[in-house]
């Protein structure tokens, strides 16, 4: 069946495949379903624009139940990672977690921490959840969540 959709609706599409921001295709969108007639020639059109593959989480938060499991889903959902970091000789800073993305090197964590680190970056050591010790690693290493990093510049 036909969707028999205005040029307004066409103008906003556009708009959408161009944003850069999420902003901007978040604001597209809207006005394409607001903009798009309600019938049963458009139900698949407006369902494809609404439905995503998020998961669906029971939480109650009177009980507490799986708040923990919505925080994770919603950190695996978003790309991003947590990486702490630790003074040498020190306990690492669990308060304040450095936000990247994944797939993040440590060059990218050098550069949140101070925009000089990255020159002068020598090595640093990384606590992964699989490794216990540490070990030493260079600029290219990619991080992953829950790092602990140890600079030495």
């Amino acid at each position: 069946m036909p969707a028999n959709l205005p040029p307004a609706y066409f103008e906003a599409e556009k708009r959408y495949r161009e944003a850069k921001t999420a902003e901007e295709k978040i604001g597209a969108l809207e006005e394409m379903l607001t903009i798009m007639p309600k019938h049963k020639g458009t139900d698949k059109l407006r369902a494809d624009l609404v439905e995503t593959d998020l998961p669906c989480i029971d939480v109650s938060t009177l009980t507490a139940r799986n708040l923990h499991t919505i925080v994770e889903k919603l950190y695996g959902i978003s790309e991003i990672i947590r990486v702490y970091t630790k003074a040498p000789g020190k306990e690492p800073d669990f308060s304040t977690p450095f936000i990247l993305r994944k797939n993040s090197a440590l060059e990218d964590l050098a550069g949140k921490i101070h925009k000089d680190f990255v020159k002068q970056l020598k090595f640093a050591k990384v606590w992964e959840k699989s490794v216990f010790d540490g070990r030493m690693v260079q600029k290219d290493h990619i991080l992953q969540d829950g790092d602990i990093v140890e600079m030495h510049i």
